[in-house]
């Protein structure tokens, strides 16, 4: 299955003044709140689209584009304004897009970023920021830098072929999603939740509402 997803997971987070006042306070120009539907659809929106869920004490958002400014330095508007509204929270950032092999994942502690990683089918690993994450040892033991400096993995099922870090690009944003959640969109894991399942509440975006 091809996965594609684009969104913030906050733990741990709280949310009293309602998921729609969050959004204004937030900066997002709403146009009306659009219903309830489960993680499953919402994990990759509608265009102008943005939705809230969550999971425990974690806080998921999810809207294309919404993970962009988390991957590189710049302080955008949106980003402080996160960041003050959840000073002591850890926040990642996660993508993934199965068609053009895309994907990144980056996780910050009280607004400072400790870790980013991310890349493409076409361009490899486009940038890999801070020390390697629990979440990404695994992996990592199965690893190795090929004479061109290129990280290279042999995974379990497949011991005589080896990989690029963009075949294993999706897997670490799992991970991430699970270190966030305690769960992943594509394993249920006995006695756990179905994170796909979870209900998530949508509101429509005024079009141009990307202040950042």
């Amino acid at each position: 299955m091809g996965w594609k997803c684009d969104a913030l997971l906050i733990r741990p987070a709280s949310v009293e003044e309602g998921a729609e006042n969050l959004l204004r306070d937030l900066g997002f120009r709403l146009s009306a709140p659009i219903g309830d539907e489960a993680f499953l659809q919402a994990i990759w929106p509608m265009e102008n689209t943005i939705w809230v869920g969550r999971a425990g004490d974690c806080l998921l958002l999810s809207s294309r584009g919404l993970a962009d400014p988390f991957f590189g330095d710049d302080r955008s508007d949106f980003k402080h304004a996160l960041f003050e509204r959840f000073p002591g929270a850890e926040i990642a950032a996660v993508l993934a897009h199965s068609v053009s092999g895309a994907w990144a994942f980056a996780v910050y502690r009280k607004g400072e970023c400790v870790r980013r990683k991310g890349g493409s089918s076409d361009d490899g690993t486009i940038f890999d920021v801070g020390a390697p994450l629990v979440e990404e040892a695994e992996l990592l033991a199965r690893s190795r830098l090929d004479a061109q400096g290129r990280r290279m993995y042999r995974l379990p099922g497949f011991p005589d072929e080896e990989v690029s870090e963009s075949d294993v690009g999706e897997e670490l944003v799992f991970k991430i999603i699970e270190r966030m959640t305690g769960a992943r969109p594509d394993v249920v894991k006995e006695g756990g939740f179905d994170l796909l399942e979870l209900p998530c509440v949508g509101f429509a975006l005024r079009p141009w509402w990307k202040f950042w």
